[in-house]
């Protein structure tokens, strides 16, 4: 009689499925989201069925797919900032450029005022001058 021992069980180690950050990842980027959520959703039948391959491969996409968003959805965050501190610094330069021209305007038109102010006395003094020799 001969005893064999008996065959351990096959065991599939947990996979995680990631669908915590496959379902945040809707809300940033759509698209890539409903993949993640797919894929994590395979991830999780394929583990219940003792398929470890499949299961860890659904699980990388998933992973994949959510850091994909995340990346973007940084990405975006920080163009946006740049654009409002560029959006400030670029109201400011336009500012300053208004006030230099405004500066520049009343600059030129004090100056009118006196070229006229010295032609006006110039002609009254010629004036004067031209009555009292005649």
């Amino acid at each position: 009689m001969t005893v064999t021992a008996p065959q351990p069980a096959h065991r599939v180690e947990h996979v995680d499925d990631n669908m915590v950050i496959s379902t945040v990842s809707l809300f940033f980027c759509f698209i890539l989201g409903i993949f993640a959520v797919l894929k994590s959703q395979e991830s999780s039948i394929t583990s219940s069925s003792n398929s470890s391959s499949s299961s860890s491969s659904n699980s990388n996409s998933s992973s994949n797919s959510s850091t994909v968003v995340v990346i973007i959805v940084v990405i975006i965050i920080v163009v946006v900032a740049l654009v409002v501190v560029v959006e400030v610094v670029v109201v400011k330069i336009v500012v300053v450029v208004v006030v230099i021209v405004i500066v520049v305007a009343v600059v030129a038109v004090v100056v009118v005022v006196a070229v006229v102010v010295v032609v006006v006395v110039v002609v009254v003094v010629v004036v004067v001058v031209v009555v009292v020799v005649v």
